[in-house]
């Protein structure tokens, strides 16, 4: 499943391959900024939580900073049904089936080159700056042996309970994602027969089953940061967000009662989530917890889409965040050793109090990572890009709307 595998039969199959779709262009309109925008923030998110990870927690700040960001897992599910969302909104008023292949084969371009790219950066990170255990977040990507390298390479790394985070930890969700978009012209196919709520519905149930399977079996990781099938269950979510942000004008009476259902879901999900982190996860385990973060995610992005949050809206299509949104995989992938190289040259020989540690340290990380991660958008992640976007045109295939 991986690059070396898959797109020898990608390409293979792409020439014959036929399709039904127009040929689509991608413009202004077709973008929504916001969607960046809520990409920004959850890389963001998640940048912190690892840094902030390993940074003492010596000052009341230093609390305060370490609960705030201590949800990193609820950012990936976001992610998640982000993806879904994006992959399906320009595509549900589109007649016909999506061939296989083709979209394979451009979510392969997309995806695939930055994923190797960076995998080689930190490889060479490993080897030359960051391959000694220091007692931080981060020895947990040490060491790392052939194996490792081999289930990188072909995408499988999360289904073994050793191999998943090393490396670079944050690689784990980049595999589950990436068998997620083989099922994703069945999940169309299944909304245009049963209508999106059932297909999500069908998807979650069917996605804990096979989650509650492994789980029993204690096969194929099936750990929070594993093989995580549930997720094919919040990327339908996403779809069937995608689905609800059809209706050109929502009525008042319909606004009203969303934002009511949405609150209330909102204060039940955050209850939940304050009371697992104080009791150290024994109310729920996180992969449940994931599915109620999932139906938030879904439901905030059709209201956002919907224009009940205009205000949250317009601030999310600010340039700061639409800009962390535009770079934020690349962010993704190769924050975790930088927030090591931070920690070990710059925080350890600082010996700065705490309170000045923990304003300071966090914004060195996230300017170094801003950065290199620039550059490295433009040299490698944006060329991919745009390699894809023609692999779509060529194949007559809408568009994904966003930066993913």
């Amino acid at each position: 499943m991986g690059w070396v595998i898959g797109v020898a039969l990608i390409q293979a199959n792409s020439r014959s391959a036929t399709s039904s779709f127009p040929p689509s262009s991608r413009t202004r309109s077709e973008h929504l900024a916001f969607l960046d925008g809520v990409r920004g923030v959850a890389c963001l998110y998640v940048m912190l939580h690892h840094f902030l990870l390993d940074l003492p927690a010596n000052s009341r700040l230093g609390v305060l900073l370490q609960d705030l960001f201590s949800q990193g897992h609820c950012a990936v599910d976001v992610f998640i049904v982000l993806s879904g969302y994006c992959l399906a909104l320009p595509m549900l008023n589109v007649a016909g089936t999506i061939p296989l292949w083709p979209f394979i084969r451009r979510r392969a371009l997309r995806i695939l080159p930055t994923y190797y790219i960076s995998m080689i950066l930190c490889l060479v990170l490993i080897r030359t700056l960051v391959g000694q255990r220091t007692g931080t977040n981060w020895d947990a990507s040490l060491p790392v042996s052939g194996r490792d390298i081999a289930l990188h390479v072909l995408l499988i790394h999360e289904w073994s309970t050793r191999a998943a985070f090393h490396i670079n930890s944050p690689f784990w969700s980049i595999g589950v994602e990436w068998k997620i978009y083989f099922l994703f012209p069945a999940l169309l196919a299944l909304r245009g027969r049963l209508g999106a709520t059932k297909t999500a519905a069908l998807a979650v149930g069917l996605g804990y089953a096979a989650w509650w399977l492994i789980n029993r079996l204690n096969v194929l990781n099936p750990s929070a940061w594993g093989s995580s099938p549930y997720y094919v269950g919040l990327f339908a979510l996403g779809i069937w967000a995608a689905d609800l942000s059809l209706p050109a004008h929502w009525s008042k009476l319909q606004s009203r009662t969303a934002l009511l259902c949405f609150s209330a879901w909102t204060l039940a999900t955050l209850g939940v989530i304050v009371l697992n982190y104080v009791r150290d996860w024994t109310l729920a385990p996180i992969q449940i917890l994931s599915g109620a973060v999932g139906l938030w995610a879904a439901s905030a992005l059709a209201l956002l889409r919907a224009g009940v949050f205009p205000r949250a809206r317009k601030a999310l299509s600010t340039r700061p965040f639409v800009f962390m949104g535009k770079i934020g995989y690349t962010t993704y992938l190769i924050h975790a050793p930088l927030a090591q190289f931070v920690y070990q040259y710059v925080y350890l020989p600082s010996h700065l109090n705490a309170t000045l540690s923990t304003l300071l340290m966090p914004l060195i990380f996230v300017g170094l990572t801003l950065a290199i991660a620039v550059p490295f958008y433009r040299l490698f992640e944006r060329p991919f890009h745009e390699l894809s976007r023609r692999a779509g045109q060529e194949d007559a295939l809408p568009l994904s709307i966003g930066s993913r």
